[in-house]
């Protein structure tokens, strides 16, 4: 009752002031509480030897988890997202879905392959028929081996081909062979022959040449030939330029020629005088009667295309030659002839009464 103040210091033993004693503040930092009101905990960091009984619903953060803190016992859940390390999931955890690009699996059922490319590295043990395309196939992919018996595509070209596999048939047009069986070449196959592929003389056996065909030098008849022109015989030069030579006989009675023949150049006959062209054509003409002796009547003028001043001229006419009179003609000017007639006798006649058909041959040299 004397006592007004004591300090706290004064006061000792243990449980001497009691909690309604103690002013509000903040105790000092070695006061230990042996209980402390929940509410009356102050914001900041419990300290590392603080056990706390239990704690609020999402109030553990990250960072307050020490590393390896949290054992297998006490995960309760844990999304798949969160497990790592080689096997740490089985198959049956996984859920449907897309996996990633960069997952490998060891086996895959065949029904549950997506829609798409194969990875250039992925190695098939089989395939279905017909699943294979060309562009799926790398070049030079496909050896001799693999290739199946049957026929290859029109497109498509072997380096080398056994010559027991070429099918029978045309090869093409491009394709040179390096030989050829003996007789194995028909003739409707041969387009043309050159002199330099022709070696001695034609042999003396039945030449036979189609509608217009052509002799190439040099080529030398060395025996009797029948030469059949069939529709036409052309020769391409003249016998003076001394590219054919025949011999053996080649003469009327044996050599013979069958249609129509052409020279087209020079033609000697025995080694006269070389024969350019032949112009010939014929004219119904009438003439009258030719004058007292000596007397000439020449005929109208008559085209002979080609025909020149100089050419022989020798004519003919479908009616007797009548006594005393002589029948010639004669190139008046380019292109045209006449006929002339002439008589030896005393009186004035007429050489071909009611008129005949006159040939006209022009010879050119």
């Amino acid at each position: 009752a004397k006592v007004n103040d004591v300090a706290g210091s004064k006061i000792t033993g243990v449980g001497s002031i009691v909690a309604d004693r103690i002013a509000a503040g903040t105790l000092g930092a070695t006061v230990v509480a042996s209980s402390v009101p929940a509410a009356n905990i102050g914001v900041g960091k419990l300290g590392a030897q603080v056990v706390a009984s239990s704690i609020a619903l999402g109030g553990v953060y990250t960072d307050a988890i020490a590393a390896a803190a949290i054992t297998d016992a006490k995960v309760n859940d844990v999304a798949g997202s969160k497990i790592t390390g080689v096997g740490s999931i089985v198959a049956d955890r996984i859920a449907a879905g897309t996996l990633g690009v960069s997952v490998v699996a060891s086996s895959v059922p065949a029904a549950n392959i997506g829609v798409g490319k194969l990875g250039a590295q992925v190695v098939a043990s089989s395939l279905a028929v017909n699943s294979v395309y060309s562009g799926a196939i790398a070049a030079g992919a496909v050896t001799a081996t693999s290739i199946g018996a049957g026929t290859l595509g029109a497109t498509v070209v072997a380096s080398s081909v056994p010559a027991a596999n070429v099918g029978v048939g045309w090869l093409g047009a491009q394709v040179v062979a390096s030989s050829i069986a003996v007789n194995a070449v028909q003739d409707n196959s041969i387009v043309g022959i050159s002199s330099a592929k022709l070696s001695g003389g034609i042999s003396p056996t039945l030449v036979n040449l189609s509608t217009v065909a052509a002799l190439s030098f040099p080529n030398t008849f060395t025996s009797s030939q029948t030469i059949a022109a069939i529709g036409g015989l052309a020769v391409n030069f003249g016998l003076n330029a001394g590219t054919v030579t025949l011999t053996g006989g080649i003469t009327a009675s044996s050599a013979t020629l069958t249609g129509d023949a052409e020279v087209r150049g020079g033609l000697l006959v025995g080694g006269g005088t070389k024969i350019t062209k032949h112009l010939s054509a014929s004219f119904p003409l009438d003439f009258g009667t030719v004058g007292a002796v000596p007397e000439c009547m020449d005929s109208a003028g008559q085209t002979i295309t080609g025909a020149a001043l100089g050419d022989t001229v020798v004519v003919s006419a479908d009616i007797p030659l009548p006594l005393q009179y002589s029948l010639s003609g004669y190139v008046s000017v380019a292109d045209t002839v006449k006929v002339r007639w002439c008589q030896f006798a005393n009186a004035a006649t007429d050489p071909d009464g009611a008129g005949a058909n006159y040939r006209v041959d022009v010879w050119k040299h």
